[in-house]
């Protein structure tokens, strides 16, 4: 189970939290926020993923750095 699926499961706790006893609704809140939080980041993550393998790569730096004269 991923991440978006964890999420939907918090989220389905959370509509039965005050029917069913033992369910914490503030954890639940902080898990399904938390799954959220996680799923930006995958996204962020993916997305730069992509932008590397299907566009060209940028050529290195070849200067080379400039060394101080020394007296």
């Amino acid at each position: 189970m991923g991440v978006e699926g964890k999420r939907s499961l918090w989220n389905a706790l959370l509509q039965i939290s005050d029917l069913v006893e033992g369910l914490d609704r503030r954890q639940l809140e902080r898990l399904a926020a938390r799954a959220t939080n996680q799923s930006e980041l995958l996204d962020t993550v993916r997305n730069e993923a992509a932008r590397r393998s299907l566009t060209k790569p940028e050529p290195p730096d070849t200067r080379t750095p400039r060394r101080p004269h020394r007296v």
